[in-house]
């Protein structure tokens, strides 16, 4: 990590494995950099990149000795859904628990959903190992993967699998292909209950269901959760509505 942006030449550098993007395209990318670079200059405003790399120069002026007396060292740093950070706050996490302290990192890179940052477990490696000077020592060879899943059952997980496969198909490299997830059980299977234009089950039929399984979960679309939730309660009773778990979704 070199406290500064890239040259234009040492980004059209940069391996395959670190941009996907072909020098044509990597032109035109910095090319846009650079006026979105005045831009910010010229307003004087600065981003969440440059923050993070003044911090980390500020930090990396004091020698370790210094930092370790003081507050600017952890012990232990936690870091979970890692794969929405960019690389310069992984700098930064290093350069706080240098000496010593524990960085702990838990994330999915087929997860991600800051935009702009592609993510793999490779480039985290990448940079401790420049942070430590090249020296290997300290940087873990590979992740810890855990495939037991214990919040869904293994329906949701095989969808889930079927999706991750066309992601990879389309775009390789992406995301790290790990070992698929596993349940602990098989779970039922879901049921279509409407579907725009269409009736499958009415609501007097949803009723006899969520009346036998209160545990039941409906996802409808956040447009239709208000009346949806005014029709079971005349039929169920508002108590055993607000019990429900109704998730809109969008």
């Amino acid at each position: 990590m070199k406290g500064r942006p890239l040259t234009e030449e040492e980004y059209l550098d940069l391996g395959k494995s670190y941009c996907r993007l072909n020098q044509d395209q990597r032109k035109e990318a910095y090319a846009v950099y650079k006026k979105y670079a005045s831009w910010l200059a010229e307003k004087k405003f600065y981003d969440s990149c440059d923050r993070t790399v003044d911090i980390l120069n500020r930090l990396r002026a004091v020698p370790l000795e210094e930092r370790m007396q003081t507050n600017l060292h952890w012990d232990k740093i936690y870091i979970d859904e890692c794969q929405d950070f960019p690389s310069t706050d992984f700098a930064l996490f290093w350069t706080l628990c240098q000496g010593g302290g524990d960085l702990f990192l838990a994330g999915d890179t087929a997860q991600s959903v800051e935009s702009g940052i592609s993510f793999r477990f490779e480039e985290v490696k990448r940079v401790f190992y420049e942070m430590n000077q090249g020296d290997s020592s300290g940087v873990p060879q590979s992740p810890l993967s855990i495939h037991i899943n214990f919040r869904s059952h293994s329906g949701v997980l095989e969808v889930a699998s079927v999706v991750l496969k066309i992601l990879h198909d389309a775009f390789p490299g992406a995301a790290n292909k790990l070992r698929g997830d596993e349940g602990l059980f098989k779970g039922p299977r879901p049921c279509i209950l409407s579907r725009k234009g269409e009736k499958f089950l009415g609501l007097e039929a949803l009723v006899e269901l969520l009346k036998k399984n209160p545990s039941l979960v409906l996802l409808t679309p956040d447009e239709n959760t208000e009346k949806l939730k005014n029709g079971l309660a005349e039929l169920l009773g508002k108590n055993f509505v607000d019990d429900l778990v109704l998730l809109g979704i969008w």
